[in-house]
Parts: C-alpha cells; structure tokens; sequence
C-alpha cells in the first residue's frame, strides 16, 4: 500500500492511517520529559530555604569576582559573616547595638564553608540561617547560601562562636532572656534536623 506522511505522526498507512512509527517510543519520550520535569521541580522545591528560617538577602558585588569569572572563594566568607551573620546576631540582640550598649560582643570559635554552585556579580542570594545548638555561653549554627532566582544551594556555612566580655575580652554567659530567644530559635529549626554537611571533617575519600 502507498505511504502517505502525516505532518503530526511521521509516516503512516494510507488506509485507516495506521501508524507506522513505534508510538512507544513517542510516549516513552514524553513521559521521560514529564518524569524529568517533575523531578526538577521537586529539586528546586527541596532547595528553596524554609520560611520558618531567619532569612537574609544580598546581591553580588563585582569586586568579589575573581579572575575565574565566578565569586572569589574569600568573599564567600565576607558575605556569610558581614551579611548573614550581622544580620542573625541584630535579630538575636547580640549584634553591634547589643555591643555598644552593653561591651559584650561575640568571637568566633570556628568556621567551615562548602563551595558547592558558582554565583557571578548581580547574582542575587538569599541566606538562611538555623540555630542548632547552644549552652550558656555559646551558640552553634549554619547558614545556607541560595541563588535567589533559581533556587540553588550555592554554599553553606557553618559556626560556632562564643560570647564576650570586652572588659576582660573572655567568655561568659548569656542572660536568661538570650537563653530564652536561643531556645525558641532552636525549636523553629527542630522539624527540618540537623543540617547535611553539619560537623562534617575535611578529607580525601578513598
């Protein structure tokens, strides 16, 4: 029988236009497409920061781009201390105000960042932060760096920091009311567990 071509289906027969093509392949492909798609949204879904998270917002300078085109892994650091975590300590009232007008300040113990998705200049990020733990003179907590647009995780940072005295420049402990505002910080963050990547110990794997 003559071959006539369906514009729609690709070659088909004449009579009753029975197809010709391997229609699985079609629906395969397609649901393929739509498996993937779905897939994708879910991705971006799970790397969007929760809204229960303390949330702060920057957008890349050129000068923190180096010669590779991407941000310079130096200002990571810059962005996670002077934006997220100014930000969290001003939320906390034991930032530069709770400095000035009480000489208490906070020193950093430690800190681990992960470098896991480029961002270039005029990227617009979004930080959240999660307090994990704490006791009576320190707090324990981890900031994630997303593309603000596009959702992605593009590095996370990891804390401990201890409180101050600045008279003697050595620790001491928290008031009652800070305690407090910790505890109800650590209960927003319970439901979403402890962080991947927290606590975690440089090495080559074998």
């Amino acid at each position: 029988q003559p071959i006539k071509v369906c514009p729609s289906v690709g070659p088909v027969r004449q009579a009753g236009y029975t197809q010709v093509r391997d229609v699985r392949r079609h629906l395969l492909f397609l649901i393929t497409l739509s498996a993937r798609f779905s897939v994708k949204i879910q991705e971006q879904a799970a790397t969007m920061p929760d809204k229960a998270l303390f949330t702060s917002t920057a957008v890349v300078k050129p000068e923190w781009i180096d010669y590779n085109g991407h941000m310079n892994m130096g200002y990571y650091l810059v962005a996670f201390d002077h934006i997220a975590t100014d930000s969290y300590f001003d939320f906390l009232d034991i930032g530069i105000t709770h400095l000035q007008t009480s000489n208490y300040s906070t020193f950093t113990l430690g800190s681990n960042i992960d470098f896991i998705h480029e961002v270039v200049a005029d990227d617009a990020l979004r930080f959240t932060t999660q307090l994990v733990d704490y006791d009576s003179k320190r707090l324990h907590y981890f900031h994630t760096m997303y593309h603000a647009d596009e959702g992605y995780i593009a590095a996370t940072n990891e804390c401990l920091t201890m409180y101050i005295d600045m008279e003697t420049r050595r620790g001491t402990g928290f008031s009652e009311v800070q305690l407090q505002r910790f505890k109800e910080q650590l209960d927003l963050g319970k439901h979403l567990g402890v962080p991947a990547g927290f606590g975690r110990n440089l090495g080559i794997r074998r």
